[in-house]
């Protein structure tokens, strides 16, 4: 999360926030709008791949 984001939580609070791509080791997701049909067929596999890595955890 950008730092600046940070200033908005309460200082109660007790959640995270974390980006769903965290979960892939920050790899970087492409916009799959510059890869034609396969771009998005990658973007939708990384986010099963995200999705799966965290309910593993």
């Amino acid at each position: 999360m950008e730092p600046e984001r940070l200033n908005i939580k309460p200082k109660s609070a007790t959640a995270e926030v974390q980006l769903l791509a965290s979960y892939l080791g920050n790899k970087p997701i492409p916009d799959p709008n510059y890869g034609g049909i396969r771009g998005f067929e990658n973007t939708f596999l990384d986010k099963l791949t995200s999705n799966s890595a965290k309910s593993a955890l």
